[in-house]
């Protein structure tokens, strides 16, 4: 493959991927915003029904469905909305590579010094790390779905019980 149709396939691959990280991460807030209402109401609930002398079978099902909930909150939070990101003037085509330059100077002359083939090979570097991350999120929101399923299931039918 020639330099140019190698570069276009690298900088497609990168848009392509970085889409899906993208839309992962808005699946992931939706999902948040649905966690963190189902934990208000659910908990709300348990504290309006509690009892300090007996813990009735919808309570269980209430704190059982808190928990699955909070785990999923984990996942959604620091698994898959935190931004996780190296900061090395090597990875120079990651932002918190470039951020990590001393000032734009710096970074330019950087860009400027490396041969063709070094550059689309780290164009290539970028792309497979960019992967790493999509995988890693969508492999962390599946999770954090299974427990925010369990949670609100768990949920309505302590709800349910009352």
């Amino acid at each position: 493959m020639d330099n140019n149709k190698e570069f276009d396939y690298h900088k497609h691959n990168s848009v392509y991927i970085s889409d899906y990280i993208k839309f992962a991460d808005a699946k992931a807030g939706a999902a948040l915003g649905l966690n963190v209402a189902l934990v208000g109401f659910f908990a709300k609930t348990l504290k309006d029904s509690w009892t300090i002398t007996a813990l009735k079978l919808s309570d269980l099902f209430l704190l059982i469905a808190l928990l699955f909930l909070i785990i999923s909150l984990y996942f959604i939070l620091w698994r898959i909305l935190w931004p996780r990101y190296v900061k090395s003037t090597q990875l120079y085509q990651s932002w918190g590579g470039i951020g990590s330059f001393a000032n734009l100077d710096d970074y330019y002359n950087y860009l400027k010094q490396q041969p063709e083939q070094k550059f689309l090979k780290d164009m290539a570097a970028q792309n497979y790390s960019l992967a790493q991350v999509c995988i890693k999120k969508y492999w962390n929101f599946e999770r954090a779905v299974v427990f925010l399923t369990t949670g609100a299931i768990s949920g309505v039918a302590g709800w349910m019980l009352i």
